[in-house]
């Protein structure tokens, strides 16, 4: 084997095993199923509350911080997991737009509007777009809830397989590189 092939293989251990022992010393532990549940389930009931709380007392700021926290909070989970997007949040936002539309439409066609024949066609698209939108929004809220659990599951298998270079001696041909699988299944 030509020198510059072992000078190679003995650089490439060295920084692949010398990275590798560092980001074991501080690897996190393995996550649990039910804290991830919670905290997606405790902070999406949190943001209800607060909208709740804000409409009966007529705070706009307390339904303001509610209707944004219900934006994150059912992903607190998935997040505790290392997710920092996901499905749940993005069906959120998109659902977030549609009813948008739907909410302009529904203004633009207001009492007085209609009587005065600056609506066409009445309001109907406008609260089906709010009514589909408001539909959308909860089922991203529940969509990250119930994958919270699973996307741990991921995490921790993560946690199991390890990936290091190798470097064998060989009787004949001289050091051999390649790659050491293990892990816990």
């Amino acid at each position: 084997m030509p020198r510059i092939q072992v000078a190679v293989a003995v650089v490439a251990v060295l920084a692949f095993t010398t990275r590798l022992a560092a980001a074991d010393d501080v690897a996190p532990g393995s996550k649990d199923r039910g804290t991830a549940f919670w905290l997606s389930g405790g902070g999406t009931a949190v943001s209800v509350g607060l909208v709740l709380a804000g409409g009966s007392t007529h705070s706009s700021m307390l339904t303001s911080v509610g209707a944004l926290a219900s934006l994150v909070a059912p992903s607190a989970g998935e997040i505790y997991a290392g997710k920092m997007f996901t499905a749940g949040m993005g069906i959120r936002l998109a659902s977030l737009g549609v009813g948008a539309i739907g909410a302009a439409e529904l203004a633009r066609c207001s009492f007085p509007l209609v009587e005065a024949g600056g609506c066409s066609g009445g309001a109907g698209g406008g609260v089906a777009l709010f009514v589909l939108g408001a539909l959308g929004y909860w089922s991203g809220i529940t969509y990250d809830i119930a994958t919270a659990g699973r996307a741990v599951d991921d995490y921790n298998q993560r946690l199991r397989l390890r990936v290091t270079p190798t470097l064998i001696p060989t009787p004949s041909s001289g050091p051999a590189v390649g790659l050491a699988v293990g892990g816990s299944f």
